[in-house]
């Protein structure tokens, strides 16, 4: 008897492909902002990576091992942001997995373009401005809206244990 190969068939490779699209329709648009500003910020970190390795393997690998650790809340953070924009847990995971990887492209443009010295130095110059923008202008803006709601909901049960 003649037995035929296994091969993978379309029906498990669609089932992927819907799992990834259902229902990325109903998705808020701060996960696709999540998504995409997270994208933005690993590229400018692959660039500063790329840079660092022109200059040195150890400044390179202290810049990467800088990047990584800060990154782990960070994407951490994605996940649970991006579940509760309306992703599953799996459309979380590979969208997420996908705005990492435009560090690999950043490290690349880093690595080419950071040879020219005063090239690096601009480089370094936009890694430095789009953290301190992210942390400043995005973090603590979030944080002085939530604890103004953190207090007005404070004041209002406050007030409600008075009145009991």
């Amino acid at each position: 008897e003649e037995t035929k190969p296994k091969t993978k068939s379309k029906k498990s490779s669609r089932i992927c492909c819907t799992s990834l699209t259902r229902g990325l329709s109903k998705v808020k648009p701060i996960g696709w902002m999540a998504v995409f500003g997270d994208g933005l910020g690993n590229f400018v970190e692959g660039m500063s990576i790329g840079v660092s390795i022109n200059q040195s393997l150890i400044d390179g690998l202290t810049t990467a091992i800088a990047c990584w650790f800060g990154n782990i809340p960070q994407e951490l953070g994605d996940f649970a942001l991006l579940v509760r924009a309306g992703m599953t847990p799996f459309q979380a995971l590979f969208y997420n997995y996908l705005s990492s990887n435009t560090a690999y492209i950043g490290f690349v443009i880093g690595a080419v373009f950071g040879q020219d010295l005063n090239t690096g130095k601009w480089i370094f110059s936009v890694s430095a401005a789009t953290t301190l923008y992210i942390s400043l202008g995005v973090l603590v803006r979030f944080s002085y809206f939530y604890f103004i709601s953190l207090n007005m909901k404070l004041k209002k049960n406050k007030t409600k244990s008075f009145q009991n």
